[in-house]
């Protein structure tokens, strides 16, 4: 299974503003709230609300991006033809 980042669950790319984030969360939270809409186990909201607690706060922020930088693959040593 795949992890997708923060800004996948919001989605907003990385580059994104904290309006732009703010908007984003307030988008999916009505959407994915488990009180709005019947049947949904919470489990798509916690993802929303850890992803606006990160994102939200600069330094939290700033950590997730060197994850994420971390966690690619290095592309830089192969020869280009």
């Amino acid at each position: 299974m795949r992890a997708y980042t923060h800004y996948e669950i919001l989605g907003v790319s990385p580059d994104a503003s904290a309006a732009q984030i703010k908007r984003a969360f307030r988008e999916k939270v009505k959407i994915y709230h488990p009180d709005k809409t019947p049947g949904m186990d919470g489990t798509r909201f916690r993802a929303i609300m850890e992803a606006w607690k990160v994102l939200s706060d600069p330094r939290q922020r700033v950590e997730h991006d060197r994850e994420i930088a971390e966690a690619r693959p290095e592309t830089s040593w192969y020869r280009k033809s």
